[in-house]
């Protein structure tokens, strides 16, 4: 990511991060001072150098997750993503953007994947109880 902007309605508590610093083993927090929680994966899969917040994925089909609290259900998100490859190897590479994140169960996801033929796709999700 190399920017992330989420916004409250109506007070428009802000979030913003523009990954303008150096961390190694996590991101750190965000420039308005919300600290970032990783999931999945070794610490040392997590850095940001360069105005870049990046995950580093050494394994296929290990998931893993950067979250930052926004302290409201309501919001608006605006997110830059690049892939530092043309053509996924062994599974399709995914990014995810989670809104109202309860839990594993409860959540919404927007998300695209690169497949290994080389193609881009997009996905909307809404899971309940667990289900879709």
């Amino acid at each position: 990511m190399t920017r992330l902007i989420l916004q409250q309605a109506p007070t428009y508590s802000t979030v913003t991060d523009s990954f303008a610093r150096s961390e190694s083993n996590g991101w750190g927090s965000a420039d308005s001072g919300q600290a970032w929680t990783a999931f999945g994966g070794n610490a040392t899969d997590y850095s940001v150098t360069s105005g870049v917040g990046r995950h580093s994925n050494p394994s296929v089909n290990v998931l893993h997750r950067s979250s930052v609290d926004v302290g409201a259900a309501n919001f608006d998100v605006t997110v830059a993503v690049s892939l530092s490859i043309g053509t996924a190897t062994g599974a399709p590479a995914t990014v995810w953007v989670a809104g109202r994140y309860a839990d594993a169960s409860n959540h919404y996801m927007a998300g695209f994947a690169l497949s290994t033929a080389g193609q881009m796709s997009l996905r909307i999700d809404k899971r309940v109880a667990g289900s879709l």
